[in-house]
């Protein structure tokens, strides 16, 4: 059935709660006011719908629902009439009314990242939650204020007294970048007109910086440090025994091979290469004798790679029992999250209290060129989109050999 056949003649309260149900939306015109409609849609609901053209187009202004009683729906209809006639769209008008309630409810730049970037960007970005924190850390000034009110000399101060502070222009650059992009969604959406840091230029950073590798010396110190903590949490796990023995309490478990996730996870960066987030998100089912394979949905670059495992690494493994589906599982059945204190802990005992777990990436890419590997190897273990990524490894191999020259 399309429309109806033997609908009224004329709108009326009565008329209207009778109108049939068709298969398809269809018009029933007021018999007073020109192009005035009741719309009735396959669901059975009803609405008052206004017809004109505007910009070359023909368009449709929804007045209101089937319970308007009509003189009420043809005195709205005149007065649409009288504002296309002047040359007012009321579709457009509704719409800029639309996005001032927008506007006016989600403005600011706290209300925009609760209400709508944040919801969108923790699922549609792996590291949307942290943007998120990043920008509520790193501008708090900013939070309640209109986002069509930030100006680029606010930001452009912000980044001169964090400079002061020795705040490394790749990290204000990053806090930038992530607001940056916050405020074009807000764009996109309709929220704000332009994006008030659209000019804001990003501070100049060295793009091929030396990456910072520990040599075998510093390697030993840092494996010892692992050794000397692991001996000592066994000798603090033996006394409380021996205490809670005295006392028949129930005795603490015995350490496996490992006393904690923090030595295996350090070995396995030194290994493989590995992203401290890719050991984070490693799974048991992608873990096998001889490789692991880092999943895309884990992985910086959004790709699948696999990666051999050697003897060391295999042994780790092997040793490594977390009764999780999660390598090193964190708590609530979810994966391990953060290693802060205890990699600064250890850091700082082995010597260099600077040094970043991400370093330990750099001396494993470092290393397997040192020992003659080619870069585009290199750059399939370690998972690098652009192989000029790979590149900047080859600054310290380079060096290695000029070391290795000037011994002749």
């Amino acid at each position: 059935m399309s429309r109806p056949e033997n609908l009224p003649s004329k709108l009326t309260e009565t008329s209207i709660p009778s109108l049939p149900i068709g298969d398809r939306r269809y018009d029933v015109p007021d018999h007073q006011i020109s192009n005035l409609y009741m719309t009735v849609y396959p669901s059975g609901k009803k609405s008052w719908v206004y017809r004109y053209r505007a910009d070359g187009k023909s368009k449709r202004f929804r007045i209101g629902d089937g319970s308007i009683k009509p003189p009420t729906a043809r005195n709205k209809a005149k007065k649409i009439a009288g504002e296309i006639a002047n040359g007012i769209d009321p579709n457009a008008e509704k719409e800029r009314e639309r996005q001032d309630r927008v506007r006016s409810r989600e403005g600011t730049l706290s209300s925009f990242l609760e209400n709508r970037y944040g919801p969108w960007v923790t699922v549609e970005r792996k590291t949307g939650r942290e943007t998120v924190q990043s920008i509520k850390g790193s501008f708090p000034n900013l939070l309640h204020k209109p986002m069509d009110e930030i100006t680029s000399w606010e930001i452009e101060n912000w980044r001169k007294e964090k400079h002061k502070l020795r705040r490394s222009p790749s990290t204000t650059n990053r806090q930038i970048a992530a607001l940056k992009a916050c405020l074009s969604k807000a764009v996109e959406w309709d929220v704000i007109d332009k994006n008030p840091l659209h000019g804001l230029k990003l501070s100049l950073v060295d793009r091929s910086p030396i990456p910072r590798i520990i040599d075998d010396e510093d390697e030993k110190r840092l494996r010892s440090a692992l050794r000397a903590r692991d001996k000592e949490m066994r000798r603090q796990r033996t006394a409380a025994n021996e205490w809670r023995n005295q006392r028949h309490y129930e005795l603490l478990p015995n350490y496996g091979a490992y006393v904690d996730h923090l030595e295996p996870m350090v070995l396995l960066a030194l290994n493989t290469g590995m992203r401290r987030g890719e050991i984070f998100q490693l799974r048991w089912v992608n873990v096998s004798n001889k490789k692991v394979i880092v999943r895309g949905k884990t992985a910086k670059s959004s790709q699948t790679r696999t990666i051999p495992l050697n003897r060391e690494a295999q042994t780790i493994f092997k040793q490594w029992n977390s009764n999780s589906m999660w390598v090193f599982p964190g708590s609530g059945g979810l994966p391990l999250t953060t290693i802060k204190r205890s990699w600064g802990g250890i850091k700082t005992v082995a010597g260099f209290p600077t040094l970043r777990f991400h370093d330990l990436r750099h001396t494993f890419a470092t290393r397997v060129l040192q020992k003659g590997s080619d870069i585009k190897t290199v750059s399939a273990l370690l998972g690098h989109a652009d192989i000029s990524t790979t590149a900047k490894y080859l600054h310290a191999t380079d060096e290695s050999k000029r070391k290795a020259v000037e011994l002749l």
